[in-house]
């Protein structure tokens, strides 16, 4: 049996459900919402590399469920799409990029796993880095060296190697950057994902189906633009020595 999960008034409130037939009524399609987050530009040269080599991992987990070579150019062509998450009818190709942290550890920065998180200004800062990785390459290539990995021809690793060094060339020794010496870096704190919110943008996804539905969408409060230039806590950026 299918198990729908339960939600209280108190889940509810954190919510607004916006319905098609109601936006017009009620003028409800004017609410501002919060622009996305902007991307850590200072960040960007100094990831470059370890986020080509996620990026390979990343392509090749997705290209070994595909079939063809369309498929695999279909996908390298999204997976650097943070807004690809998987959610209202969209692919799941970018997902990953919210699930890494970005730190500095002496001199290098470094990427993280840390599961399903908020794809917030970090998140931004290594879809850009990942679009301007994938600017560099020949899609068909690439699918090729995908097809090729996944028959068992060459490692991921290799993979990396030539993705990253040979034809991206962001990993060619001497030309990944060191984090200036004495300069602050701004942190984002990683924000986990709500399974809460998971769960009911799949249940707010399963109603779209039924008459009157096709509208429906879901804003919490943190997404609207209220004018008020109020920032959570975990939003603010820490100083990373």
């Amino acid at each position: 049996s299918c198990h729908r999960p339960e939600f209280g008034l108190s889940d509810m409130t954190l919510i607004v459900i916006l319905v098609a037939s109601a936006n017009a009524q009620f003028g409800m399609d004017q609410l501002p919402k919060k622009p996305k987050p902007a991307p850590l530009n200072d960040d960007l040269k100094y990831i470059k590399c370890e986020t080509c080599k996620k990026l390979v991992v990343e392509a090749s987990r997705q290209a070994a469920a595909l079939s063809t070579k369309s498929a695999v150019e279909d996908m390298v062509e999204k997976v650097c799409d943070a807004d690809a998450d998987g959610k209202e009818g969209r692919g799941s190709e970018g997902l990953w990029l919210s699930e890494l942290d970005i730190s500095k550890k002496e001199r290098a920065l470094v990427l993280t796993h840390r599961g399903p998180g908020v794809c917030r200004r970090e998140c931004r800062t290594l879809a850009k880095a990942c679009e301007g990785i994938v600017e560099r390459l020949d899609i068909e290539e690439w699918a090729d060296v995908l097809l090729d990995a996944h028959r068992g021809k060459t490692s991921v690793g290799s993979v990396a190697q030539r993705v990253c060094t040979k034809m991206a060339g962001v990993c060619k020794k001497g030309r990944v950057p060191a984090w200036p010496s004495g300069k602050v870096r701004k942190d984002e704190q990683f924000k986990p994902k709500d399974t809460k919110d998971d769960a009911l943008e799949d249940l707010l996804s399963s109603m779209k189906g039924m008459p009157g539905g096709a509208g429906l969408t879901m804003m919490k409060p943190g997404d609207m633009d209220l004018g008020d230039d109020h920032v959570d806590e975990i939003d603010v950026l820490r100083d990373e020595l």
